[in-house]
């Protein structure tokens, strides 16, 4: 037998809820395992929380019973899925217009493809 528990992704709170299904003798690490598997967040970064309290792994017994949680609710989800905390952030550099003294930014390779050869842009006045 099991429950249906929603789990709000406060990442991206404009995202649907993800549904999980959870034994009724599911542990406080079984619920932090099924949950991070449905939301691809990393156990090791991930907390999970409900009424204000964190479920941790080293929770005993039947948490849903420790938590009273029931059938349809909502557990808070706190991290970053692991695709989203691997990307890399897009480097980015200023290059300036001389002409009108316009400074834009652009990523490095349009910044250094709109720059004259013999200009950088840290040699702006």
């Amino acid at each position: 037998m099991s429950i249906t528990l929603y789990l709000s992704l406060t990442s991206s709170p404009s995202s649907p809820r993800v549904s999980i299904n959870v034994p009724l003798e599911a542990t406080g690490a079984d619920l932090r395992k099924l949950s991070s598997e449905a939301t691809s967040i990393p156990l090791a970064t991930m907390k999970l929380i409900y009424r204000g309290r964190v479920i941790a792994d080293n929770e005993t017994g039947e948490v849903l019973k420790e938590f009273k949680l029931e059938n349809d609710m909502v557990i808070h989800v706190m991290g970053k899925p692991a695709a989203a905390a691997a990307e890399p952030a897009p480097s980015s550099s200023t290059a300036t217009t001389t002409a009108t003294g316009a400074s834009v930014t652009l990523p490095t390779a349009a910044a250094a493809a709109l720059l004259p050869h013999d200009a950088s842009p840290l040699a702006s006045a």
